[in-house]
C-alpha cells in the first residue's frame, strides 16, 4: 500500500510538471466529410447527422441533396493536464480555448468533445494519462463561390512540449539542442516546441459548379473526380509511438502511416507497385522540394557529420497503403524525450489535411524487420518486441490489408509472439530467422525457423497487445475501456493460446455495435486503419506500431437471369477496372449457360403448327419472315439503396454478336425498372424496387444479303442449304451505384458473358442437278424449294423420288417422317432414312451414331383404281433437339410451333402424284354403230370387219359386250400397233345360217402397264367405251363362191336338181341385189379369181291363201 501511495504521488508529481511546464499535446488531426451529397445520413432537421449512432440512416430521407454541408471532425489526444482531471470514456467536455475557423469569415469557439479512450502509460520515468477525444461539427457552406476554403482548429490550452534540455526529467520535444552539439539546421529550423497547436484541411466547394477545380489523368486513374470529392484523407495512430534507438544516421527504422482516403479507388489502375491514393509529406520546414525528406528532425551530430533524413514513401495499399517512414538516427533522446511527427496528407485532386503524432525512442529495444522471408536483426542492442504474425497455416507475416463485406461477419485473427533474439539462439547468432513449420524434431536447437526462437519469459511475464487505438477507429460515438477491454465499435477478443510468449487475439470488424454487429450499407466505401502495439511484459517498451488496413465494400450486383450455375465463375470488379481485361476466355464461356438463339418463323407466314401441311403459297423455310428471339437479362443488388444499372458491352471483339448487320439487333435503351423513378438524381432515397434491374435484347436469326448475319444461304455441288454462324458470345455488365449513394469509394460490378448458340430445325435440300431430289414445283432466287412438285405417272408405272434433310446444327439427329394428314397411297415403299454427309464425323455426336444430313426414298406403283386421281404425299423433317422448346430464365421466347419437346421441325414437303386418266375412244374406220349397223352376209363369204380404239398413253383393249358373241364361222384377233388397239371381225357363215341375224357388239377399255394390267377407269369413272355393234343378216338363197371356183360344181353341192340352165337363169337378169354377180353368158359359171355372190334359188313371199302344197 505504502508502494503505491508513492506511486500515485509520483504521479500526481508528474502532472503537476507537466502542467507547469505548459505542455500537454500528443497526437491529433482534423478532417472533413461532404454529409449533403448523402441526405440518408442527415438528422431530420438536414442540419447534422442522424442519431442513433454508427449504422444508422434514413431510407427515405426528406432532406435535399446539398453539396455545401460538411462535418468536421477534430482528433486530438492530450494528457488529462489539458483538462484538469482524469475524464471516463463516454464523457462529453466543453474545452475553452478552442477554436474551429470555418475559413468562410466564420468560426466557432465552443466545441465539445467525446471523450473515446482513456489510458495510463510510462514514456521513460514520466507516467502519463493519455484522452483520447473526438469532436464533429456540422457546417453549411452553401452559395460560396469559390473553388475550395482552408478550416484551421487552433488551441491555447493545447501545447506542444517544450524543447528538451540537458537533465529535464519531464516530457519535451527532442532533439535537444545546446552548445556541445553544431546544429547545422539552426537557421532554417522553425520551432514547434511550446506552441500552440493547430491544424488545418482543405474542403473542396462543389456548391459552385463554375469554380470547381481542375484535374488531370491521374485523377480519372483513381476514379476521383471533382463533383465526387466528398472527404478529405485521413490518418490514425497511436498518440505515441514507440520505437528503438539509433545511434547514428547508418541505422534506420521503418514505419508505416497508414493514411486513407474514402473518395475513388485506393490505387489508380494503371499502377503496378507502391500504389496507394493518399500522398504524404513532411509538413514542416527544411524538406526537400516534393516534401518526401526531412532533413533536421533526428539528433544533432558533431561539426563536419551529416544529420539523418527522414523519408516517406508510398507503401501499396496490399501492405497497408499510406507513407512508409524511414528514419535515420541519430535518435538517442532521453526516456522522456518525444519527436515531433507532423504530416500533410494529400488526394489525388490536392484536398489536404494534416496530422501529428509523437515518436519516443527506448535503447531497450533492438532495431528489426519483418519480411515476407522472416525476421531480421538490424541491432545488437537491446530485446526484439513481440512480433505481429499470422499463426496459422504456420508462422508468418501479418495480413496489412482486410476487405469486408457489407451484410456479413467480418473478423480476422493475428498474434504478437515473443522470439529469441539472445546470443544463444539461432535468430540472435544468425541476426535472421525465417517462416516456416519447425525443423525442430530434425534440427533441434538449431532450427533456424522462427517458430523454432521463440522466447521463454519469465514467470509473471506475458505477452501484452495495446488495442486501444483500434477499437475505436472508424466509429465517431464509440469509446473504449482499457479496464473492461470492452468497445462499442470493433471487438478484440482474447484467444487463449496456453503459453505466455504468444498473444492471440480476434478481432470482430464493428463486432461492438449493438444494431448491427457487422458492416452495414451505412459503411460502404469506408478506409480506416487499426492499429496495435506489443509489449513482452507490463514495464516493458511497446514495440512499433502494426496496422491492418480495412476497407468496407459493398455486394456487388448479382445476376439473377440467366440463373448462375455452379460451374461458371462469378466475375466481380470495381468501377475503377475496365470490363474488357475481365471479359472472360472461351473455356471460362462454355462453362457458364449457353443460350439458344431460335429461328422463330413467324407465325402469320405460315402454319407453323408441324401436324399439318404447310400452305403451297408458303415461301422456302429459312427465306420466310422471322421473329426475334427475345432475351432479358436481369440482377438485383442485395444492398439497400442501391440502383442497378444494366448495359452491354456492344464492342464487336468482347460482344461478337454486335457484328452483327444492326438491323437484326436491337436492345433495350435503358435499365428498366420496377420503379420508374429510379433514373432520377435522387439517389439517397433508397427506393427498393431500384435495386432490382433488366435490360432487353432481341436478335432475329435471319440471313441478311451482303452483311454479317446468323444465317447463312449456302450451296455444295448442286444442293443448297443454310449453315449458321459459329457461337457468338453477348456480355453485359450490372453495376450499382453505392460510390454515389453514400459517397464513398467505387461501383462494383458483375460482368457476366454467355454463348450463344443458334438454333434451327432441318431443312429439304434440292438440287439444281436432280429435280427428283426433294422435289419442290419451283425454285426462288436462293436455290430453296418452294410449292408442292406435281409428278405425273401411269396406272402400274412406278413414281419414285429422294428426299434429303440437313440441320444447320450439325449434332442433331434428323429423321424425315410422312404426315399422317393427308397420309400416303396403299402399297408405296419409304426406305430407311440413311446418313448422307455426316457432318460431325470428328465430334461427339458421330461417335453416338447421329447423323444431321439425311436420305431417304418414296416409290409406289398405282393400281388400276388409281387412274385420274392425285394422290398428295406429304412428309416432314425433324432434328432430336429440344433447346427452342425448353426455354431458359432469360429467354422470353423460344422457336415457335415448330419447336417441340421431341423436336425441331421443318416446313412439310409435299408432292402431287397425278395418275393419268384413261381416256379410251373409238377411232375413225371402226365398224358398226351404238346402236347396230344393219350388214348383210352370206354362206360362204368371209366378212372382215375393223374395230380400232386408242386410250391415249395407255393401250386399248376391244371386248364383246355383255350379252354378245360370236356364233360359229366367226373369229375376232386384237393387235396393238402405235398405241392403236386393232380388232378384226371375220365372219364365214356356214351352210344352214341363211335367213339367219346375229347382233354382236363390242366396247374399248384401257389397261394398266407393267405389274397392273387390268381394266382402267376414264377420268368420268367409265370403264368402258360406247358399244359398237353390227346386226349381221345371212341372207337367204344366195352364196358366195370362193375366188377360183367354179360355180357349176360349188352349186352342185345345194341340189343335184340343179342344172347350168337353171342357175343361168337365177342370175342372167338384175335382181337389184349389189352384192350378187350378173352373169351374162353361160360360160361365165366361173368367178374367175374372184369371190361373188350368187343366186341359188328364188325367195317367195307366201300369201294368205298358199299352203306348202300349194
Amino acid at each position: 500500500n505504502e508502494s503505491m501511495a508513492a506511486l500515485a504521488l509520483l504521479a500526481i508529481a508528474v502532472w503537476a510538471n507537466a502542467a507547469m511546464a505548459g505542455g500537454s499535446f500528443l497526437s491529433g488531426s482534423l478532417t472533413w466529410d461532404r454529409i449533403g451529397a448523402t441526405p440518408q445520413l442527415l438528422s431530420s432537421s438536414c442540419d447534422g447527422l442522424v442519431a442513433g449512432g454508427e449504422g444508422v440512416f434514413i431510407s427515405n430521407s426528406d432532406c435535399a441533396r446539398s453539396l455545401g454541408k460538411v462535418v468536421l471532425t477534430a482528433r486530438v489526444v492530450v494528457t488529462d493536464t489539458a483538462i484538469g482531471r482524469t475524464p471516463v470514456a463516454g464523457e462529453q467536455i466543453v474545452l475553452t480555448g478552442v477554436t474551429l475557423d470555418y475559413g468562410d469569415g466564420t468560426s466557432t469557439s465552443t466545441l465539445t468533445f467525446l471523450v473515446q479512450a482513456v489510458s495510463q502509460s510510462i514514456v521513460g520515468s514520466v507516467a502519463i494519462v493519455a484522452v483520447q477525444l473526438v469532436s464533429r461539427t456540422f457546417h453549411s457552406y452553401e452559395g460560396l463561390q469559390q473553388p475550395s476554403v482552408t478550416a484551421s482548429l487552433r488551441s491555447t490550452v493545447m501545447k506542444r512540449f517544450s524543447r528538451c534540455s540537458s537533465g529535464a526529467t519531464s516530457l519535451c520535444l527532442a532533439p535537444a539542442i545546446d552548445g556541445s552539439t553544431v546544429d547545422s539546421c539552426g537557421a532554417s529550423r522553425i520551432d514547434l516546441a511550446g506552441t500552440d497547436v493547430m491544424f488545418d484541411t482543405t474542403i473542396s466547394m462543389l456548391g459552385c459548379p463554375t469554380c470547381l477545380p481542375g484535374y488531370d489523368a491521374i485523377a480519372s486513374d483513381y476514379s476521383v473526380f471533382p463533383a465526387t470529392n466528398h472527404h478529405s484523407p485521413s490518418l490514425a495512430m497511436f498518440p505515441v509511438v514507440t520505437l528503438p534507438s539509433l545511434s547514428n544516421k547508418t541505422q534506420s527504422v521503418s514505419f508505416i502511416l497508414p493514411g486513407v482516403d474514402e473518395d475513388g479507388a485506393n490505387k489508380a489502375k494503371t499502377c503496378v507497385t507502391s500504389c496507394t491514393n493518399v500522398l504524404t509529406a513532411w509538413d514542416v520546414n527544411s524538406t526537400s522540394s516534393d516534401g518526401s525528406v526531412l532533413y533536421c528532425s533526428s539528433d544533432p551530430v558533431a561539426s563536419g557529420s551529416n544529420q539523418g533524413q527522414w523519408s516517406l514513401n508510398a507503401n501499396d495499399v496490399s501492405e497497408g497503403g499510406g507513407a512508409m517512414a524511414d528514419l535515420q538516427g541519430p535518435l538517442q533522446g532521453s526516456s522522456s524525450a518525444l519527436y515531433l511527427l507532423r504530416v500533410k496528407l494529400k488526394d489525388v485532386l490536392g484536398v489536404s489535411s494534416s496530422f501529428e503524432v509523437v515518436l519516443r525512442v527506448c535503447s531497450d529495444l533492438t532495431n528489426f524487420i519483418a519480411d515476407a522471408a522472416g525476421i531480421q536483426l538490424l541491432s545488437n542492442q537491446g530485446l526484439l518486441p513481440p512480433v505481429f504474425v499470422s499463426l496459422y497455416p504456420f508462422h508468418s507475416p501479418m495480413p496489412r490489408r482486410i476487405e469486408c463485406v457489407v451484410g456479413a461477419a467480418c473478423s480476422f485473427e493475428f498474434a504478437a509472439v515473443a522470439y529469441d533474439s539472445s546470443d544463444s539462439s539461432v535468430l540472435g547468432r544468425d541476426r535472421r530467422c525465417s517462416w516456416g513449420l519447425s525443423d525442430a524434431n530434425t534440427l533441434g536447437p538449431q532450427s533456424s525457423k522462427c517458430v523454432d526462437n521463440m522466447r521463454i519469459l519469465p514467470a509473471g511475464q506475458q505477452v501484452e497487445v495495446d488495442v486501444s487505438q483500434a477499437s475505436i477507429q472508424a466509429c465517431i460515438n464509440s469509446t473504449y475501456s482499457r479496464e473492461t477491454n470492452q468497445s462499442t465499435c470493433h471487438v478484440v477478443e482474447e484467444v487463449q493460446t496456453g503459453t505466455s510468449n504468444v498473444a492471440q487475439r480476434r478481432v470482430r470488424v464493428f463486432g461492438g455495435r449493438k444494431v448491427h454487429s457487422y458492416p452495414v450499407e451505412y459503411d460502404i466505401g469506408r478506409r480506416f486503419s487499426l492499429c496495435f502495439q506489443a509489449r513482452a511484459c507490463s514495464s516493458c517498451c511497446y514495440g512499433p506500431p502494426v496496422c491492418v488496413s480495412v476497407e468496407i465494400v459493398g455486394r456487388p450486383p448479382k445476376v439473377t437471369s440467366p440463373v448462375e450455375i455452379a460451374t461458371c465463375d462469378r466475375i466481380v470488379f470495381f468501377s475503377n477496372e475496365s470490363a474488357a481485361q475481365h471479359v472472360p476466355g472461351p473455356a471460362q464461356r462454355a462453362a457458364c449457360q449457353t443460350l439458344s438463339a431460335c429461328w422463330i418463323e413467324n407465325s402469320s407466314t405460315s402454319d407453323s403448327s408441324p401436324g399439318f401441311p404447310d400452305l403451297p403459297s408458303s415461301p422456302a423455310q429459312y427465306a420466310s419472315n422471322v421473329e426475334p428471339m427475345k432475351y432479358s437479362f436481369s440482377a438485383v443488388d442485395p444492398d439497400v439503396g442501391d440502383t442497378v444499372t444494366m448495359s452491354f458491352l456492344p464492342d464487336p471483339s468482347l460482344s461478337t454478336i454486335f457484328q452483327f448487320d444492326p438491323s437484326l439487333l436491337s436492345t433495350s435503351p435503358s435499365t428498366l425498372h420496377l420503379n420508374s423513378s429510379c433514373n432520377t438524381s435522387q439517389p439517397f432515397l433508397l427506393q427498393e424496387a431500384c435495386r432490382f434491374g433488366s435490360i432487353f435484347l432481341n436478335l432475329t436469326v435471319a440471313h441478311k444479303s451482303g452483311a454479317s448475319s446468323p444465317l447463312l444461304f449456302t450451296s455444295q455441288g448442286s444442293s443448297y442449304f443454310v449453315s449458321f454462324a459459329p457461337d457468338q458470345t453477348v456480355c453485359f455488365l450490372a453495376t450499382d451505384n453505392q460510390a454515389l449513394v453514400w459517397g464513398r469509394g467505387l461501383n462494383s460490378s458483375e460482368l457476366r458473358c454467355h454463348n450463344l448458340k443458334f438454333q434451327g430445325p432441318p431443312m429439304f435440300v434440292t438440287s439444281s442437278a436432280d429435280p427428283l431430289q426433294s422435289p419442290y414445283l419451283t425454285s426462288d432466287a436462293n436455290g430453296f424449294g418452294v410449292g408442292v412438285a406435281q409428278l405425273e405417272t401411269l396406272v402400274g408405272q412406278e413414281v419414285s423420288f429422294s428426299l434429303r434433310a440437313r440441320d444447320p446444327n450439325t449434332e442433331d439427329q434428323v429423321s424425315i417422317l410422312l404426315m399422317e394428314n393427308p397420309g400416303i397411297p396403299a402399297n408405296s415403299r419409304v426406305t430407311q432414312v440413311t446418313c448422307a454427309y455426316n457432318l460431325s464425323s470428328t465430334g461427339d455426336a458421330a461417335q453416338a451414331g447421329t447423323c444431321s444430313d439425311v436420305s431417304n426414298r418414296f416409290s409406289w406403283v398405282p393400281p388400276e383404281d388409281a387412274s385420274g386421281k392425285t394422290f398428295r404425299i406429304c412428309l416432314i423433317a425433324k432434328d432430336n433437339s429440344n433447346q427452342c422448346n425448353r426455354l431458359q430464365s432469360s429467354e422470353l421466347t423460344g422457336g415457335g410451333g415448330r419447336a417441340t419437346s421431341v423436336g425441331f421441325y421443318s416446313h412439310s414437303l409435299c408432292v402431287d402424284v397425278l395418275v393419268s386418266p384413261a381416256e379410251v375412244t373409238w377411232l375413225p374406220g371402226t365398224a358398226g354403230s351404238e346402236q347396230g349397223e344393219q350388214v348383210v352376209i352370206y354362206v360362204g363369204c368371209h366378212g372382215q370387219f375393223l374395230f380400232l380404239a386408242a386410250a391415249g398413253r395407255y393401250n386399248a383393249t376391244i371386248l364383246m359386250a355383255d350379252g354378245t358373241s360370236l356364233q360359229e364361222g366367226m373369229s375376232f384377233a386384237l393387235a396393238v400397233l402405235d398405241n392403236v388397239t386393232r380388232g378384226e371381225l371375220t365372219a364365214s357363215m356356214p351352210r344352214g345360217s341363211e335367213g339367219s341375224s346375229v347382233l354382236l357388239c363390242w366396247v374399248a377399255a384401257a389397261v394398266g402397264t407393267g405389274e397392273h394390267t387390268g381394266l382402267i377407269r376414264s377420268q368420268g369413272g367409265n370403264l368402258f367405251t360406247s358399244r359398237r355393234c353390227l346386226q349381221l343378216q345371212v341372207q337367204k338363197c344366195k352364196y358366195c363362191v370362193e375366188a377360183g371356183e367354179s360355180l357349176l360344181s360349188k352349186i352342185k353341192s345345194f341340189s343335184i336338181e340343179v342344172n347350168w340352165m337353171r342357175l343361168f337363169a337365177m342370175n342372167a337378169n338384175d335382181d337389184q341385189d349389189l352384192h350378187t354377180q350378173r352373169i351374162n353368158h353361160p360360160d361365165l359359171l366361173s368367178t374367175q379369181g374372184a369371190q361373188s355372190v350368187i343366186n341359188v334359188g328364188l325367195s317367195y313371199e307366201a300369201k294368205n291363201s298358199d299352203t306348202l302344197l300349194s
